[in-house]
């Protein structure tokens, strides 16, 4: 190769002969081949792992060591098991988050709507129910002809009875 060729005359080059571009992007020159990746060690053989040894569900607690459960011999379902109990028995971890209302979806009918049907619902029942008592007791109550709320004569204001019985 020359020393006067430009990186894209080489690169041009390379790439019309099929040639993988190996060098320097500032055309100062070649670099070594990239170099292999190092062999990935094979996976060592099962382990045996003896099951029995692990202890009951039912027995993991707070400071129980959950670790043994995170071999690979482990079923998934046995280790979902023991993490689920690991959530459950912990109340640091087992305890709601503060945010988690900012995790609802507010937006669709499974949202919110839900928790505040019954509220909303049980408020309409009892302000009915308020309504209802004053309208028996508005009509229960008799009223007396001195009462602002006497009945007035149809085709009459509510004033024009006072000013009558003045004049």
């Amino acid at each position: 190769m020359s020393g006067d060729e430009s990186f894209l005359a080489r690169w041009s080059r390379r790439k019309q002969a099929g040639e993988a571009p190996v060098g320097q992007p500032d055309g100062t020159g070649e670099t070594e081949a990239a170099e292999t990746p190092p062999p990935v060690p094979e996976a060592k053989a099962e382990e045996s792992f003896d099951l029995s040894k692990l202890p009951a569900i039912e027995s993991l607690g707070k400071d129980s060591d959950y670790s043994m459960f995170m071999h690979n011999a482990v079923p998934e379902e046995l280790r979902l098991k023991a993490l689920r109990r690991m959530w459950t028995t912990d109340p640091l971890l087992a305890a709601p988050e503060l945010l988690d209302i900012h995790a609802w979806d507010y937006t669709g009918n499974d949202g919110i709507k839900p928790l505040v049907s019954p509220a909303l619902e049980a408020l309409a029942a009892a302000a009915r129910e308020v309504v209802e008592r004053a309208k028996k007791a508005a009509a229960e109550k008799p009223t007396s002809p001195d009462s602002p709320a006497a009945e007035v004569a149809p085709g009459s204001r509510p004033g024009d009875t006072d000013k009558q019985s003045m004049g």
